[in-house]
Formats: C-alpha cells, structure tokens, sequence
C-alpha cells in the first residue's frame, strides 16, 4: 500500500502496477483505481496493470497483453484479449465432478447440468431460450432447515445474481432432484459458471460446489445487437417506456 502510495505521487512516466489490488481493504482499493484513472487519462502517463482482477483490467485497460508461461500469448483490444483467456479458462473449468472426500457429509452435491426447455442436455444456449439448471442432492442424513442455493458468475468474475430455496426432506429419502428455470432473454450474452451451495444460513455450509457448470450464451437479434461486442451489462430489463410529446 506504501509502496504504491509513494509510486503514484513520484510522477513516473511509465508505472508498473502489479496486483495492487490484491491487497488492501475495498476503500483502498477504490483509491488505487482511481488514482490510476486519473495518471492515464487526465494526465496523459502510462501505467502497465498487472492483474488477474478481469473487471479492473475491462475499467481501466484500452489495450491487453496476455502472457503465457513468460511470453506474449495475444495483444490487442481488452475485450478480445479477456474473452480468449475466459473462453480457454472456461474449457478447463464447469465440467462437474464429485470429490472423494464429500462422499462421506451428511448432504452433498451430486450432479448439475444444464437442459433447454425439451430436456435436452446443453451448455450453449440463444439469448431467448429457457435455461434449465437441473440438480441432484445425495441425502445420507437429514439435515432440517438446509437451503440450497445458485450464484451465476460472469467472464469477469462478477456475481451476476443469486437464487435460493429451503431443501425439503422427507424420511428414507437419499436423493433430492431440483430444476431451477432462468427465463429466456434475462441474461445477457456470453460467458457464465454457475455456483451450487448447500447451507444453513448463518450457521453451516453444508456443500459448496465452485465452477459447477458453465453457460455461454449467444445474441442472434435482440435489438443490442447492433452494438456487436460492447458490454451492455448482465441482464436485460423488460422497462416500460412511455413517450410523452408536447
């Protein structure tokens, strides 16, 4: 923090920023994007920002190197260069498997998959369709007052929304089977993992299941598409718009 704080008021250049934001409380971290606005852009002096925070480096990067193993992967605009490393990140992650050492817990998660509206089991889906996340939970013990629950995360790591319900057990049961439905043309666009939890609020975790799967979602005509590639946010909103004229 120190170190940073003296680098930014020296006037450099040209000023290397490595994982600055890996350190520090949020208000800290606030003031270092800030600050870094500032020298590029009112200033005119470059920074090279060094990080693995993908929103920050979509914030304040025009341009994006990607380094592999100590050499340059890609260079280019920010947006292209992201989508590659998310898309191999994305191959190398969301394929679900379960772990010996959950096999043993009261409650665990068995399964996830995605599935359109027929059924059909699919990880690419159009911006209209129905996306089903469908769920299996092993019961070796009842638990009371267990919820589970989903997180859709996006390319930059940005929890995208939330969604939960309380798990129902009955006694002998030793699998629960769920189908939770995200509507067609709510989210937008591109890339997302999808994060399963079991837990009693506030009290336990009782399952946690990162990267369960992935969706990647494709525009083929909604009314943004005509800004092809810019970043319209995570959900589109059915607004009611109203025109007055006088």
């Amino acid at each position: 923090r120190l170190a940073f704080s003296v680098a930014a008021h020296m006037e450099p250049d040209i000023l290397l920023v490595d994982e600055v934001l890996a350190v520090g409380d949020a208000e800290f971290q606030k003031k270092c994007l800030g600050k870094m606005e500032e020298v590029t852009k009112k200033e005119g002096r470059t920074i090279l920002f060094v990080s693995h925070n993908m929103a920050a480096i979509q914030r304040l990067c025009p341009k994006t190197i990607l380094l592999e193993k100590g050499r340059i992967k890609m260079f280019g605009k920010t947006e292209k260069v992201i989508d590659s490393y998310i898309n191999k990140s994305l191959l190398q992650h969301g394929v679900f498997e379960v772990s010996k050492d959950v096999l043993k817990k009261d409650m665990f998660i068995a399964d996830v998959k995605t599935t359109d509206a027929e059924k059909k089991q699919k990880t690419n889906f159009i911006h209209t369709d129905d996306i089903n996340i469908n769920i299996v939970c092993q019961v070796n013990k009842i638990i009371k007052n267990v919820f589970i629950g989903f997180s859709i995360v996006d390319k930059t790591g940005r929890k995208v929304f939330t969604s939960q319900r309380a798990l129902k057990t009955e006694m002998n049961q030793k699998k629960i089977s769920l189908t939770a439905k995200i509507p067609g043309y709510f989210l937008t666009p591109g890339n997302y993992l999808v994060n399963i939890a079991l837990s009693i609020p506030n009290m336990l975790l009782v399952d946690l299941k990162e990267n369960a799967c992935r969706i990647m979602i494709t525009d083929t005509g909604s009314e943004l598409a005509m800004y092809d590639g810019a970043d319209y946010g995570c959900v589109f909103s059915p607004c009611e718009w109203i025109t007055e004229t006088s």
